[in-house]
């Protein structure tokens, strides 16, 4: 059979494009609160692959009240502070104005 007398090849089936966001493919956002172990945020850094994590706070509505970063993690190791006992919040870069190293009211 040559070329010419092959048959056209059958169209592949269609899909319905669906957006990336709907996708099911992306994470959701990792996140710590206020009160974890910065020995936590390094955990879930390492794992999620990133180099920052939300900070929530406590209360029940769990609103973001910061940043932690891998800078912020490595600082406070490479100043000797054990990072099962200190908490996110004496680390976090805040970004309701607080003064750094102090949660927001």
């Amino acid at each position: 059979m040559s070329r010419a007398e092959l048959p056209p090849a059958p169209e592949p089936p269609s899909r319905p494009r669906i957006p990336a966001t709907t996708a099911g493919n992306r994470r959701p956002p990792a996140t710590v609160t206020v009160t974890d172990h910065a020995a936590a945020a390094a955990y879930l850094m390492k794992r999620a692959r990133t180099a920052a994590l939300a900070v929530l706070d406590i209360r029940p509505t769990g609103r973001p009240v910061g940043v932690i970063t891998q800078a912020d993690i490595d600082r406070a190791a490479a100043d000797g502070k054990d990072l099962n006992e200190v908490r996110i919040h004496e680390l976090m870069a805040v970004t309701s104005g607080a003064p750094h190293g102090h949660p927001p009211v």
